[in-house]
């Protein structure tokens, strides 16, 4: 196998940012993590992760505008899946705009996170793995940074959310 893959997490509450990375780094993933929006480029620049885990709201520079910075750095490589504690359609919508491949609503199951990890880097198994935060399985299928994950509540996939 090879190296593991790099996810850095980016959150304003050390909780969240604490669990995140024990449960990442559990899993294989090699991990680090930032406070806010300029840590977070720095640690991005030196450490150069395949994924960002990246809170919409945060001190300063909000993750949306981060996001943005993120894509124009490292448009090949760079693949952001946003957080947020409210799925609100327009900063999700802004996200995806911004370049963000998914997103994840907060407080969320270890299990569903690494399955849009796995989802966004291509690393899904061949067997179906959930599309959506119901659990239900779907077919898997790697995306692109931009593209979104397919799930029903998801504005950036074809579907977009349910009413």
């Amino acid at each position: 196998m090879g190296e593991p893959r790099r996810v850095l997490v980016v959150d304003d509450e050390a909780s969240i940012r604490v669990t995140t990375v024990l449960n990442l780094t559990r899993e294989g993933y090699s991990t680090a993590a930032a406070s806010d929006g300029r840590e977070a480029l720095g640690k991005i620049s030196e450490w150069k992760p395949h994924l960002v885990l990246l809170d919409i709201k945060l001190p300063g520079e909000n993750g949306i505008d981060i996001c943005r910075k993120i894509a124009s750095a490292r448009p090949d490589h760079a693949f952001v899946v946003m957080m947020t504690a409210v799925a609100d359609r327009r900063a999700v919508t802004a996200a995806g705009r911004a370049g963000a491949a998914g997103y994840i609503v907060k407080p969320f199951h270890t299990e569903l996170l690494i399955q849009k990890i796995r989802a966004v880097l291509g690393d899904v198994e061949k067997s179906s793995a959930p599309d959506d935060d119901s659990g239900e399985r779907g077919p898997s299928r790697p995306r692109r940074r931009g593209s979104g994950l397919a799930s029903s509540r998801d504005p950036f996939s074809r579907g977009g959310p349910r009413a």
